[in-house]
């Protein structure tokens, strides 16, 4: 399938179309897999699956780390 001329090959592209259509079990079928595949993983393995960069700081982060410290127990190995 190609759409304006690029490949369409992500299923994030069909959570998108399904999302615009409001197509309510299209989304549900295409949202399963991508919600199990980042279920207990890490911050740092869910944004190199989306393809997401952190915008931020270092101190930061690490602040909010210890803040939320429980939000990060549990989770998987990558």
């Amino acid at each position: 399938m190609k759409s304006c001329g690029k490949v369409r090959n992500s299923p994030n592209l069909y959570i998108l179309d399904a999302n615009y259509l409001n197509f309510k079990e299209a989304l549900d079928f295409f949202c399963r897999p991508v919600a199990n595949a980042i279920q207990n993983k890490s911050v740092k393995y869910v944004c190199k699956f989306f393809g997401l960069e952190s915008d931020f700081e270092l101190g930061e982060e690490e602040k909010l780390r210890e803040e939320f410290a429980w939000s990060f127990e549990g989770v998987d190995e990558d």
